[in-house]
């Protein structure tokens, strides 16, 4: 013991050389052992190919041979294209804006048909007026066969040799001279004309949906809705520009907008706690009821009914039922109308009971106010796609009982190849209101 204590650096010093000297007989081992290994033994084994390897005279690759055997005939594919034929493209004249740069939703033409609707727009696509056009019929009386006879040509000035003077619209009223012709109407006078609905058709109806979205109900543990808070969110935008999403809490009974551009107000009067969903099979159909809802639970879709703040009692209030985290729909639809008498102009879309004006193509009257007729939308058949209108005053007076009603439908009052192709107005139109 006493030798360790005298002694105990040394062996610690000799245990230590000891360890150094297995740890380089070690490590010269190990480098003896790699440089034996040989480059051939890093090499990882061939692994047979998973296919077949051919080169550039491989019979798939005799495109002559192959081009004869098939005796391809490239003929157009009805409604469609192929690799080697462009395709016939056409822009949405509803949603396409009329301004550089603007994103212009271009379908193919065979999608003009009638039955398909833009993808964009959801506007059904109809056939273009020149697919749809009448077989001219040339006699004796209508030497061009645009369905105006020689006569009634000459009288008003115009060309018995041109057949497309017939969708021209010589006096800017919006209806073409062979549709004022067949009205028993004068062709070269802006004042004679046919009732301005006539250029009216429906292209389509709308379902409007909302900006403002509920969230949640908070309940407070209450079972008096008037305590129960309804959060919803409305996008409001700055005087920069940038829109941000504002949240609020009303109850029942507050009156809110639904729409930071629109000036009208809805009340809420109603609050429902919807009932958890019934559990269903692989069909789709109830196995078993559903347990009753906690009233005052805060968890859960809620069922909010609001009903707009109208003024004049002769216009009925709309109605708005809206789920809780989904997206809000006005009730009333907003038909869609095209004028035909003014070719590439935007669609017209209004609410029920709201106006729709029409005026002349063309101002052919100096130093009087333009001529124009004002009509009042009362109700749209969805199933139809009719709309009827009365003759507005702008009164506000008007009972739809009594006044004249008129039905627009997708076909229109002016057949199609009647429509206006081009505004030609002449110097020598009659003038006077």
């Amino acid at each position: 013991m006493n030798f360790f204590k005298r002694y105990y650096d040394k062996v610690i010093l000799l245990s230590l050389f000891v360890l150094f000297v297995a740890l380089m007989i070690t490590v010269l081992s190990v480098h003896q052992q790699t440089r034996e290994i040989t480059p051939e033994q890093l090499q990882l084994p061939t692994r047979r190919p998973d296919h077949q390897c051919v080169t550039a005279e491989h019979d798939v690759y005799k495109y002559e041979s192959k081009w004869n055997e098939l005796q391809m005939n490239w003929q157009p594919v009805a409604g469609g294209s192929d690799l080697v034929r462009p395709q016939k493209l056409a822009v949405c004249p509803y949603c396409a804006e009329k301004v550089d740069g603007a994103r212009l939703t271009l379908i193919p033409y065979a999608a003009f048909d009638g039955k398909s609707s833009c993808p964009r727009c959801l506007t059904k696509l109809e056939k273009p007026i020149e697919t749809q056009s009448v077989g001219r019929v040339i006699t004796a009386n209508d030497s061009d066969g645009d369905g105006i006879s020689n006569e009634d040509e000459r009288k008003y000035n115009l060309n018995p040799q041109d057949e497309h003077d017939a969708t021209y619209d010589m006096d800017g009223d919006g209806f073409s001279n062979r549709y004022e012709i067949a009205q028993k109407k004068r062709p070269n006078d802006a004042t004679d004309h046919p009732p301005l609905w006539h250029r009216l058709r429906v292209v389509g109806v709308r379902k409007v949906e909302l900006p403002i979205r509920f969230m949640g109900v908070n309940t407070n543990k209450k079972a008096d809705k008037k305590n129960w808070e309804i959060q919803y969110n409305l996008p409001r935008t700055s005087r920069r520009g940038k829109v941000r999403i504002e949240s609020n809490f009303v109850f029942i009974g507050d009156e809110i907008s639904v729409d930071e551009n629109d000036n009208r107000r809805y009340v809420i009067y109603d609050v429902e706690h919807l009932p958890d969903d019934d559990k269903k099979d692989a069909k789709g159909k109830s196995v078993a009821k559903a347990e009753k809802t906690d009233e005052t639970a805060n968890t859960g879709k809620f069922r909010i009914k609001l009903r707009e703040v109208v003024e004049d009692s002769k216009l009925r209030p709309d109605e708005l039922t809206v789920i809780t985290r989904e997206p809000t729909y006005s009730s009333d639809l907003r038909p869609v109308l095209q004028d035909t008498g003014r070719p590439g102009s935007q669609p017209i879309v209004r609410r029920v009971n709201g106006e729709v004006v029409i005026d002349r193509t063309e101002q052919v009257v100096r130093g009087r106010r333009p001529y124009r007729e004002k009509y009042r939308i009362i109700n749209v058949d969805v199933k139809t796609q009719h709309v009827t209108i009365v003759r507005s005053t702008g009164m506000g007076d008007e009972d739809d009982k009594n006044l004249e009603k008129f039905v627009i439908t997708p076909e229109g009052k002016v057949p199609r190849e009647d429509w206006v192709t081009e505004n030609k107005s002449q110097d020598s139109a009659s003038t006077g209101e």
